[in-house]
């Protein structure tokens, strides 16, 4: 009877970590979009397919994919890109560090603030690193050694790489600006200002939907990953 009770304690307590480990879903998606494991297998993308820390969802050329993640951040992934979800703290109520690598292009829109000393958000792409507190921006690399940063709402830090958890030398972006790296290099003195007609034109362009919104259920995180009982439909008699 011990033996037993051990047996299903470890099988509920195995359930438990497998439920914490889903940290989001493919909410909405285009064209040919699919999720790279851990253990690097590639499995074909669908609306509403769960995702966990250390995966990866990977767009083909025309594709896009949106990722709506337990703490309500979200990832627009753009065509030919890569979004890894290399580690990720999604429990507002405790301190931890969140750390997205990206191939391609992006645009994310964070809902949770984070202080950036107990909690961090940092997205590395091959030449630079963002770190910010709450905010939208977009991310496009350019080709070798290029990528632009532009800051729709809030404020991003952006700098070449990483001290610890901390951003060397970083360059504050705000509202309304944009600023890139050249032959791996931050621009410094090229930060630009945007009008407020391409402002508005580089985030249409960066958040519109690609796809149909996805059903309800799909669209609510945390709803999406409880699994509800099927109702069994009941005939009636005939009279």
């Amino acid at each position: 009877m011990k033996f037993l009770i051990l047996i299903l304690g470890l099988q509920a307590a195995s359930l438990t970590m497998a439920q914490d480990l889903v940290i989001g879903i493919i909410n909405e998606m285009s064209g040919e979009v699919s999720v790279k494991h851990v253990d690097g297998t590639d499995v074909g993308a669908r609306v509403g397919m769960k995702l966990s820390i250390g995966e990866s969802v990977v767009t083909a050329a025309g594709a896009s994919a949106k990722v709506l993640m337990k703490d309500r951040n979200v990832f627009f992934v753009g065509e030919s890109s890569t979004l890894n979800l290399q580690e990720y703290s999604s429990d507002e109520s405790k301190s931890g560090a969140t750390t997205i690598r990206l191939e391609g292009s992006a645009a994310v829109k964070i809902m949770r603030k984070y202080d950036d000393q107990e909690s961090t958000f940092r997205l590395l792409t091959e030449t630079a690193v963002a770190g910010v507190r709450g905010t939208e921006f977009s991310v496009e690399q350019e080709g070798a050694g290029a990528t632009k940063f532009t800051t729709y709402e809030g404020v991003v830090e952006v700098g070449e790489k990483l001290n610890g958890r901390k951003i060397e030398s970083p360059m504050r972006v705000e509202k309304g600006f944009q600023v890139a790296t050249r032959n791996g290099h931050l621009d410094r003195s090229g930060m630009k200002h945007l009008s407020s007609t391409e402002l508005k034109g580089a985030r249409e362009s960066a958040l519109r939907p690609h796809a149909k919104p996805a059903a309800r259920v799909e669209k609510k995180t945390e709803k999406h990953l409880e699994k509800k009982p099927e109702k069994k439909s009941e005939r009636k008699p005939r009279r």
